[in-house]
Formats: structure tokens, sequence, C-alpha cells
């Protein structure tokens, strides 16, 4: 019990982004508050989901803390913590009246994992940038507008501050289109060269392994949920998804361990290791921007905001949702999209890379191996 206990208490809080939350539609106003999303895993690595959790949070400025606040809030079933930086229970400071002109400050993060007050975890991290408009506030610059895509604000001097690397304004596509490819069962697909690797473009659709043997379609949530072998579906079990989004299929469809060694991808192609999407994450910026230059433009194929969606890679990540693995129950349609590698974490996680509609980063790490994810290839 004692050692479970030490176990608890050494609950990992993984910094994941810190972004702005300007509205759009609101240009004349400040706001005074950012977007804080975090991922929480335990000692051994795995995501803590559905937990409430403590956590208090607090801005510094050379060693003096300026701001603090608490806030008490749940994770996701993917083990995300989010909320807004200045809606807490504030303990110290005003938000809205710190000089961000200054710079050099640090968010410092401590966790309770009982949903309390002792806090043991304590994490910090330098703000890489702030909301545009509190910059803006305490510059003295003022703003005219913000653009579109919410990544450039144009000054009232006549300059422009931008995201350097994923910013719109210079929107130079860093990769290049490779041949189509098709499988098995004569799906087609577009392909993309980005750094060292070919990718596909597009999600897999394929209902079989390219040896032409076939993969179990399960409809009913609790056989899903319930099902420790290959499986695939459509999102909602709706077809009309399969032309954009592809397929969701099973950890244990992918592996080649579990699925009597065969390759779900078209011949030549396989689901990306590990070490593969770190080799694309770190060609793209790494973790904190990657996911902005892989998600598709605009609001088509993603929920409002779509924060810093570029798509310089030219990957075309949709926002194709998951399927749980608790209770075959289709979630995140619209603001997430997950894919699986075919690496492992322990004997029920298997790993995975996500990517959300409110930050430009991406996320990489293990979850049940029963989730329904899309699947995208990457050339041998």
């Amino acid at each position: 019990m004692k050692k479970n206990k030490v176990l608890l208490q050494r609950i990992l809080l993984i910094l994941v982004s810190i972004y702005s939350s300007i509205s759009l539609s609101i240009l004349a106003q400040t706001t005074e508050k950012m977007s804080f999303q975090s991922v929480v895993r335990n000692a051994t690595g795995k995501i803590v989901s559905n937990t409430p959790i403590g956590l208090k949070l607090s801005v510094l400025h050379k060693d003096m803390t300026v701001f603090s606040e608490t806030h008490q809030k749940s994770t996701n079933v993917n083990g995300l913590l989010t909320l807004e930086i200045g809606s807490g229970n504030l303990v110290l400071g005003d938000l809205s009246k710190i000089d961000w002109s200054l710079g050099s400050y640090y968010l410092k993060s401590e966790l309770d994992i009982s949903g309390g007050t002792n806090y043991s975890i304590i994490n910090t991290t330098e703000f890489l940038n702030v909301p545009y408009a509190m910059f803006s506030k305490s510059a003295g610059n003022g703003y005219s507008r913000i653009s579109q895509k919410g990544d450039t604000m144009f000054l009232v001097n006549g300059n422009f501050l931008i995201i350097p690397g994923i910013s719109s304004s210079n929107p130079t596509k860093m990769s290049t289109y490779g041949q189509n490819i098709i499988d098995i069962e004569g799906n087609v697909y577009k392909t993309v060269n980005i750094g060292t690797q070919q990718w596909m473009m597009e999600n897999l659709k394929s209902t079989k392994y390219n040896d032409g043997s076939s993969i179990l379609n399960i409809t009913d949530n609790t056989i899903w949920s319930k099902t420790s072998s290959p499986a695939w579906c459509y999102y909602n079990n709706d077809a009309t998804k399969n032309t954009n989004h592809g397929k969701l299929y099973n950890w244990f469809a992918v592996s080649t361990t579990t699925n009597g060694n065969k390759n779900i991808c078209p011949t030549g192609w396989h689901v990306p290791k590990d070490a593969e999407w770190k080799t694309l994450i770190n060609y793209l910026g790494g973790n904190f921007f990657a996911g902005g230059k892989m998600k598709q433009e605009g609001t088509t194929n993603w929920q409002s905001p779509n924060y810093y969606a570029t798509n310089l890679s030219l990957f075309t990540a949709l926002a194709s949702g998951c399927r749980d693995s608790y209770n075959g129950v289709f979630t995140y349609f619209g603001t997430y999209t997950y894919w699986w590698s075919s690496d492992e974490q322990d004997a029920t996680s298997g790993n995975s890379l996500l990517l959300y509609n409110t930050i430009p980063g991406s996320i990489f790490g293990g979850v049940n191996k029963k989730m329904g994810y899309s699947i995208r290839c990457i050339k041998d």
C-alpha cells in the first residue's frame, strides 16, 4: 500500500501547450485569459484519465511570483487537462496587469492527483509566447486587427507580429507530393514527401490485410469494448465518413504480433513506429509546432477555432475522432484526430499521436489498445 501511495505521489504533469484564447470576433477588447492544456501521466508513463486533479498555477518573473491561482478540473478519457489561466480561484496578483513586454516569464504548475491542495508535483516552464492582445496592451502599441487564421497580429503603427515557422503570412510549403498508391481493395491514396519520409496524405480505408485476408467489422459498442482481436469500423458506423476520414481500427489490427504477422498497409508501406512518428514531428519543429503544420486549414473538417492550422507539411490531417475502449462510444469528431503507432507501451497500451483543434502542438503517448483510431501508413 505504501509503495502504491508513493507511485501516486510521483504522478507526472507533462506540459503540452500554453496558447492564446483571443476571440476573433471581439478584436477591440484585450483578453485576460490564456488556454492551458496538459497531459497527466503516472509514474509508469500511463495516461491518468477521467480523474479529478487539483492544480495551482503561478506566473513567475525573476524568481518572484506575480500571479497565482488554483483550479480543480478533471482529465478527459485521454488524460488531457484543459482550463484557462485567469479563470481560477485567485491567490495572488492580477493577470491583466502583468507587463509581458519585460520578457522572461515562467509558468509554475503544482499538482495534487487527489483533486485537493496537497500539491506534490512541481513543474516550471518558460512562456514561449503570450496572447497577442495581452502583449500589445502591456507594450502600448495596440493592434488594428488579427488575421483570419489567428496567427498574425497587425499593430496600429503599421508593423505586424507573426509566430515564426507557422504563420500563414509566409506560407512556404515544406513538402512535395508523391505518387499515388493503391491498397489490396483498390482504394487510391495520395502521398507526400516530408523530409526523408514518404507518408500517405489520407487515412487508411482498407478492410483487408495486404495478403487479402479480412479484418472484422464491429458495429456493436459493447462487443467493440470487449474485443481483443483485430477490428475496424466507420466513425459512428456511418459509411459516408469513409471517403474523407477513412476507417477506425483497434491496435490489435495494427500489431503484427496480434494480427498473425500481417500488414494492414499497402505493399511496400507499413504502420509507423514510434521513432518514425518522432522523426516527422522533429522535422516539423517539434511537439510544440508540428500539429499546426499537419492540420488541414479552415473549419471544413475541423471545428473552430482550429488554431494555427497551416498544413505546411501537406500531411492534411482531418479531425476524424475516435471510438472509446471503455464503452465503444464514438467521440471527438471535429476536434481531435489520432493515429496508431505499431509500437506498444505495455500489455494493455499501444502508442499513438494526437492532434487537437485548439493547439498547434502534437501529443504522443500510450492509450488502451481497444481504442478505435485512424491509421496513416509510411513507405518502407
